[in-house]
């Protein structure tokens, strides 16, 4: 199994694995936690099942997944909308990312750089044109601040739309308030983030006291894995620093509410990835530590 691959210490034996594996598939391995006897036993597992156990049931969801476009959920609500068939269109097309944007044209060898030409931050890809440009925040936040909005939306769907219409914007009138921990405690904010091109992850996160002040702060490179991983290992480094500042009391929030579902079992997802128990392993140490989303409640 892949104890075989790790060095005397338990970490992934890389001068040995780079002989034998491409350097995508080394970056998809660096965001996953070698295999120890304290994580349970290193064994195989089926991707399509939360328990990562084989069962005819989730075999059967993953073959209808991937089988053909006509089962996507997206196609049932899209083409269902009330709307003229540009909308539909235009609608269907931004759901599969089928833009030809910067990050497409560079992907296709057609062009050179993948950033923005209009306000020239970050890269151009479907959510910078639709919400992350200037331009483009600028044109929502007309549309959101407007009253009559609310009376073109009429059916579930427009509801969603506009409350995710509204929260990519942003407020009319932010106004961004962190909530301090308990009294003799700390805050551990984690976040992550993916790169649609590569996949490569990113982690960050910031500790403060009860006052609000910096108490550390930290990033880095995860390697190739999805966004839930990614927030897992975000979790998992903020418990890391937190405990080796000798923080005894601890609150991480995360954004991601099926990370902190795991995070506290209430989701079986990912229960048998050594991050997950390594996470475990860490909050069974002699101290307290909670685990919340942004909208501050208690899972």
């Amino acid at each position: 199994m892949l104890s075989g691959m790790l060095t005397s210490s338990g970490e992934w034996d890389w001068g040995r694995l780079e002989h034998i594996l491409p350097a995508s598939v080394l970056d998809t391995l660096a965001a996953d936690k070698p295999p120890r006897p304290q994580y349970g036993p290193d064994a195989p597992g089926w991707r399509w099942d939360e328990r990562r156990r084989f069962t005819l049931a989730s075999a059967y969801r993953s073959l209808l997944s991937d089988s053909t476009q006509l089962r996507d959920p997206k196609r049932r609500i899209i083409w269902a909308l009330r709307v003229p068939q540009r909308i539909r269109v235009f609608m269907w097309i931004t759901a599969h990312k089928w833009y030809l944007t910067n990050v497409e044209l560079v992907r296709r060898h057609i062009s050179l750089s993948d950033g923005c030409s209009i306000c020239f931050k970050g890269v151009e890809d479907i959510e910078h044109v639709l919400w992350k440009c200037t331009k483009a925040h600028e044109l929502w936040y007309n549309v959101l601040r407007s009253d009559k909005l609310d009376s073109f939306m009429s059916t579930p769907f427009d509801d969603w739309l506009l409350i995710n219409l509204r929260h990519k914007s942003g407020p009319v009138n932010p106004e961004i308030v962190w909530k301090g921990p308990d009294r003799g405690w700390v805050k551990v904010n984690v976040d992550a983030s993916v790169n649609s091109t590569d996949n490569q992850a990113l982690i960050g996160g910031l500790i403060r006291d009860d006052s609000g002040g910096w108490v550390l702060g930290f990033y880095g490179v995860v390697g190739r894995c999805s966004l839930l991983l990614a927030e897992m290992w975000a979790i998992h480094e903020g418990l890391c620093r937190a405990w080796d500042t000798g923080c005894r009391r601890v609150e991480v929030e995360t954004d991601s509410k099926e990370a902190a579902c795991i995070v506290n079992r209430v989701s079986h997802a990912l229960a048998g990835s050594a991050l997950v128990q390594a996470i475990w392993t860490l909050m069974r140490q002699e101290w307290l530590v909670q685990v919340w989303t942004l909208i501050q409640f208690r899972l």
